[in-house]
């Protein structure tokens, strides 16, 4: 579903129950508070959930990294979209993957150290550094590197963008630079009918059976 047919959507439902209009902007940051709310109630399930983990699909993704010498990763993941406690690894020698803790800065030397619970490659870690991104550490300097590690992580969705062009009466729509989020169709309408709540406008069972979305309520 692209942006336009996210504000589309609304804008018929809006229509059909009240009067006014809503800007892009206002859409974009209900559809974004909306996107958001719905991936964190299915993230709280996923693993354990079939629709959860159906749902969030768009969300997950998987790269190859290399460590260095010094047993670290400079990762690629998106930092300000990225849920830290869902990366997960698997290297050639663990062929399962495996969840990676977060630690904090001041956290790694110990654990580095450690015999205990030692930073392998079969058992890395995660840290968020002052700059904002997140780096991989999978041993301490010096240690063997057993080739490229797979890494899973959940991310948020992208962020909602109409981009537009103002015309004599009206927005005109620019699909340059527009971003929907990724949702599939029946996560799409979920998203809609929350972002609708977050305009202020109260749907109930009725509303929504008018358009064939009543069971909406029960999923949400």
């Amino acid at each position: 579903m692209t942006i336009q047919e996210y504000h589309n959507r609304i804008d018929f439902l809006c229509d059909k129950w009240q009067t006014g209009y809503f800007p892009p902007e206002e859409k974009d940051m209900a559809l974004d508070m909306a996107s958001a709310a719905l991936f964190e109630s299915k993230q709280r399930t996923y693993g354990t959930d079939t629709a959860s983990i159906e749902a969030l699909a768009p969300f997950m993704k998987t790269e190859w990294v290399v460590p260095a010498a010094d047993g670290q990763v400079n990762t690629t993941l998106p930092v300000e979209r990225l849920v830290a406690a869902s990366v997960r690894v698997m290297s050639g020698d663990n062929p399962y993957p495996v969840a990676v803790p977060v630690l904090t800065a001041d956290e790694l030397p110990d654990r580095l150290r450690s015999q205990v619970t030692p930073v392998t490659i079969q058992s890395p870690v995660l840290i968020q550094e002052t700059s904002g991104g997140y780096r991989l550490y999978t041993g301490p300097s010096g240690s063997s590197s057993a080739g490229p590690v797979q890494v899973w992580y959940l991310r948020y969705p992208t962020k909602p963008h109409f981009n537009y062009t103002i015309g004599t009466d009206d927005y005109t729509f620019n699909p340059v630079g527009s971003t929907a989020p990724e949702w599939n169709q029946t996560e799409a309408d979920q998203v809609i009918i929350r972002a609708i709540g977050r305009l202020g406008i109260n749907l109930d069972n009725r509303m929504l059976s008018e358009v064939g979305l009543s069971d909406l309520i029960t999923k949400e």
